[in-house]
C-alpha cells in the first residue's frame, strides 16, 4: 500500500516528536536522581573535615639546620633513613624520642590534642606524651575519698588522644611539694626532666598549630650538646619564652632546678631555666633563611618585602603570641580582632588564616567552639609565662620573627 504524502509528513513529524520527547524525559530523570543524591547528603551525617583541606600550605624543608655543638645538618632526609652528606646511613631510634606537651590549664588541653592529631596526620614516628596535673585525675569527680576529678570534657579529650592518636598521659604532682595543685605556675616546665625513659623530648609552647613535622622531627632526632636546647632565641628580653625547647631528661638536672626554684625566686619558670643553664649555649639556631617558627605578633611589623607564601613555606609551627588578645581560644569582640590584626595587607591575611585554622582544627578535633574569656590571666597565657606569684599578674609578651627582618 502506498503512502500519501501526507501520511510521509506524519509519520516523520511523530519520530522526531517522540524522539525530542525520549531525551527531554531521560534529561529530567537525570536531574532528578542527581537532586535525590543531594538531598540525601545533606540530610546525611557531617563528615568531618578532612585534615588536608585546610589553604595553608604545609612546610618543605629548604635547607638544612645546625644545632649548637654539632657539625652536621639536619635534613628530611635523614630522619627517612637516606645517608647524609658524608654517606653514612643515619639510623633513628624514634622509640627514645618525643613530643611531650605539659598542660597545667584545662584551656589548654584542646591545643595539646590538636598538635598531636595533626603529628598523627602527619606521619611523625615520634612518640607523644601529655603531661597533665595528678589534681585532675581522671576519675569522675567524688570517686576516690571526694577528690574532685577533671571535667568530663577534660577527660573525654585526654582519653581521646590516648586510644586515637596513642598519646601515654602522665600525671604529674606540683615541682615543690608545698604548691597549690590548683595553680597552673606550680606546673613549671623542668617537669619535662622527669621524662627519662625517653632520650630527648620537644615541647611545643601553647598555644600554636602545627603546619610540618618534618623539620621539626630533624631537630628532635639530632642529638643536642646539653640538656636543653631552644628556639627562638629572644632578641631583647632574656624573659621572653622560646616557642621550642628540646630537652634531655635527666634526673639530675630535674632536682638540682626543683631546689633552683625553691630558693630563688623567678617570674616564670623560662627564667629559671635560663638560668640554670646560663652559658651553655642552648640556642637552637638556624640559619637566616629559615624560619621554623612564626610568632603571630612579629605579623605587627613586617618590612616592605613581605610575602605570605614565603612565610608558609618556612613555618613549621605557629605560636599566637598577640599580646592584645587572650589566645585563639577565647572568643573576642570585633573591635578587638580588627585593632590586633595586622595593618599590612598580606599580613594580616596570614594572621586571620591562622586563626581561621585554629578555630576549624579545634571543632574538627576537639568538638569545641571558641570559649568566653572571662580575664583571668592563668587561663588565657602560656604556662611559662604565668608569674609564680597570683598577685603579679601576667604580661603577654610580644616576640620577635625568627629568621626574617620584620622592622
Amino acid at each position: 500500500m502506498l503512502l500519501t504524502s501526507g501520511q510521509i509528513s506524519m509519520t516523520i513529524s511523530s519520530c522526531v516528536v517522540f524522539l525530542f520527547t525520549s531525551l527531554l524525559f531521560f534529561s529530567g530523570y537525570v536531574l532528578q536522581q542527581q537532586t535525590v543524591r543531594n538531598i540525601q547528603a545533606a540530610l546525611g551525617p557531617i563528615k568531618p573535615v578532612a585534615r588536608t583541606s585546610h589553604s595553608l600550605p604545609t612546610q618543605q624543608p629548604t635547607s638544612d639546620v645546625h644545632l649548637p655543638g654539632s657539625t652536621a645538618p639536619i635534613a628530611a632526609a635523614r630522619k627517612k633513613g637516606r645517608p647524609d652528606r658524608a654517606g653514612a646511613p643515619v639510623t633513628v631510634d624514634w622509640t627514645s624520642l618525643a613530643y611531650a606537651q605539659l598542660i597545667s590549664s584545662p584551656s589548654h588541653v584542646c591545643n595539646a590534642v590538636m598538635l598531636f592529631a595533626e603529628l598523627h596526620h602527619l606521619g611523625s614516628r615520634a612518640g607523644r606524651v601529655l603531661l597533665y596535673p595528678n589534681a585532675w585525675d581522671l576519675r569522675p569527680a567524688g570517686q576516690d575519698g571526694g577528690r574532685v576529678g577533671a571535667t568530663e570534657h577534660v577527660r573525654t579529650l585526654l582519653e581521646m588522644a590516648a586510644e586515637k592518636y596513642d598519646v601515654v598521659l602522665r600525671a604529674v604532682e606540683p615541682l615543690l611539694d608545698d604548691a597549690d595543685v590548683h595553680l597552673p605556675s606550680s606546673y613549671p616546665l623542668p617537669l619535662l626532666f622527669t621524662l627519662t625513659d625517653y632520650d630527648q623530648v620537644m615541647h611545643l609552647s601553647p598555644s600554636g598549630l602545627l603546619l610540618n613535622s618534618s623539620t621539626l622531627d630533624g631537630l628532635l632526632s639530632e642529638p643536642i650538646a646539653t640538656s636543653l636546647a631552644a628556639l627562638p632565641a629572644p632578641r631583647s628580653s632574656p624573659s621572653t619564652p622560646s616557642s621550642i625547647l628540646v630537652v634531655r631528661p635527666s634526673a639530675a638536672d630535674y632536682h638540682d632546678m626543683k631546689s633552683l626554684f625553691a630558693s630563688e625566686s623567678f617570674h616564670t619558670d623560662i627564667e629559671l631555666l635560663r638560668t640554670h643553664y646560663a652559658g651553655q649555649g642552648t640556642v637552637l639556631a638556624p640559619k637566616d633563611e629559615i624560619t621554623l617558627v612564626l610568632e603571630t605578633s612579629s605579623l605587627q611589623r613586617v618590612s616592605a618585602h613581605f610575602q605570605a607564601t614565603a612565610v608558609y613555606a618556612s613555618t613549621s609551627y605557629v605560636h599566637f603570641s598577640d599580646s592584645m588578645l587572650p589566645g585563639p581560644e577565647f572568643a573576642v569582640g570585633r573591635d578587638d580582632l580588627l585593632q590586633a590584626k595586622p595593618k599590612d595587607f598580606e599580613a594580616g591575611r596570614v594572621w586571620q588564616s591562622v586563626y581561621d585554622r585554629f578555630r576549624q582544627e579545634r571543632r574538627d578535633v576537639c568538638g569545641l567552639d571558641l570559649d568566653v574569656w572571662d580575664g583571668n590571666p592563668s587561663e588565657g597565657s602560656n604556662p611559662s609565662e604565668v608569674a609564680r606569684d597570683p598577685q603579679a599578674g601576667v604580661e603577654l609578651k610580644a616576640r620577635s620573627f625568627v629568621g626574617r627582618d620584620t622592622h
